[in-house]
């Protein structure tokens, strides 16, 4: 019996010993089991993502070499570069009355015989004798002013145009040119870029200004000149017609707006329309829309009004520009976009993945926004994916202009300041 006992115990003893060998030798076989389920799931999750991302438009293979030796210069550099490429561009003067009449560029006040009519009513009598007699209705003023107020308003003005040269920004955040006419100052054109930031990021847009004869005790006649000949609506205070909504210049008498006094500027005209106008809250800029901000209805309504904007800097602002540019402006809108190519293309990739992200199709069909850009918005709420679309389209067509334009390097190594400062380029030194 004792010997059975100790049988039974030793027996006892081996089976614990001989199951946790077994769970031993079951282990590494469970946890390599685990590891390949870990490792099935990590991939079937990273397939799931790559599905989800929005696909980049492709590059072309000549911008390729051109924005990777883009690239080895450091933001700093690149920013010296497109001051020193164009800083003195920011003020030139062009025979813009002539060239009008010539039918060599437009412009709203000398072109337009109605837009000429309403300028030139009050100006001096006796400005320019005959010789303005002769040149007709579309003689928006007079090159020589007898009068005390043409004196006082030729005073401003030239005190004014004085200024610009060191008033006027010039960065690659945000810059303006202006051309003054070479023989009447009071007659004008103004290329804004749009800033950093916002919807009109990187886009040129070209303005028509005016200096009535009775300036500064009124404000200048300012007109959009980008609009796509009339197809877009670049922002509730910016018409497709070219009308400038801006309390500075009385064409808008909300509440709250800074009036025009004779101590007034053009370049806080200028300022005005590139920060408060064109800004990134684009829907609230219509009066009493304001309070929908921070709400989701406002802002679905703003993303919307915006992408229709980003359509248009992208078809109309560079696009349009880089295709048939204002003479006026040729080698500043060239060199710019030589500049800030690499910028504007991540730009564009960027919005091109939110649109395809969040469609958000049916905040087209708002009634501002259909009011303001029928025919766009009616395109794009046509489907989840039509936006994204015909955004892409556009963008693939801007890459390829801008893989033709030279890289800053080579723009500098034609540049010759004295003569552009003198103004005889003839804006096809950097072809």
């Amino acid at each position: 019996q004792q010997q059975q006992q100790q049988d039974v115990k030793e027996q006892e003893v081996k089976e614990p010993s001989q199951q946790q060998q077994q769970t031993t030798a079951q282990e590494p076989a469970k946890e390599s089991q685990a590891q390949d389920q870990a490792q099935s799931t990590e991939q079937s999750k990273s397939k799931q993502d790559n599905a989800a991302a929005p696909v980049p438009a492709p590059v072309p293979a000549a911008l390729g070499a051109a924005v990777g030796k883009m690239c080895e210069a450091d933001a700093a550099a690149l920013r010296q570069t497109y001051v020193r490429l164009l800083g003195h561009l920011r003020l030139q003067f062009k025979p813009i009355v002539k060239s009008a009449r010539a039918n060599q560029l437009t412009h709203r006040y000398v072109s337009d015989p109605t837009q000429a009519a309403a300028a030139s009513a009050g100006a001096t009598a006796g400005a320019a004798g005959a010789g303005a007699a002769a040149a007709g209705a579309t003689a928006v003023s007079s090159a020589l002013p007898t009068s005390a107020s043409s004196r006082a308003k030729m005073a401003k003005l030239a005190a004014e145009v004085t200024d610009f040269r060191q008033s006027l920004p010039c960065s690659f955040s945000n810059a303006m040119f202006v051309a003054v006419d070479s023989s009447q100052m009071d007659v004008m054109k103004v290329l804004i870029t749009g800033a950093d930031g916002t919807p009109y990021a990187g886009g040129c847009y070209e303005f028509d200004v005016y200096c009535p004869a009775d300036y500064p005790k009124v404000a200048p006649k300012v007109t959009l000149h980008t609009t796509g000949q009339g197809a877009i609506r670049f922002n509730p205070n910016l018409y497709d017609n070219g009308m400038v909504c801006l309390s500075l210049l009385g064409t808008w008498r909300g509440e709250g707006g800074e009036t025009w006094t004779e101590k007034s500027t053009l370049l806080q005209v200028f300022a005005s329309i590139q920060s408060l106008i064109m800004s990134e809250d684009v829907y609230f800029n219509e009066p009493g829309y304001e309070e929908l901000q921070g709400t989701p209805e406002g802002d679905a309504a703003n993303r919307a009004y915006s992408r229709i904007v980003r359509y248009g800097a992208v078809k109309y602002a560079m696009l349009e520009q880089l295709r048939n540019p204002s003479p006026l402006f040729a080698t500043a809108i060239r060199r710019h976009f030589a500049c800030k190519r690499e910028d504007i293309i991540a730009q564009c990739r960027q919005w091109l993945a939110e649109a395809e992200s969040q469609p958000d199709e049916t905040a087209y069909g708002s009634g501002l926004i259909m009011a303001h850009n029928q025919q766009l918005a009616g395109r794009f709420r046509g489907s989840a994916r039509a936006y994204a679309d015909y955004f892409r389209a556009a963008l693939a067509e801007l890459e390829r202009e801008l893989a033709a334009l030279p890289s800053p390097q080579d723009c500098l190594t034609t540049l010759d300041v004295a003569k552009e400062e003198a103004g005889d380029d003839d804006d096809d030194d950097d072809d």
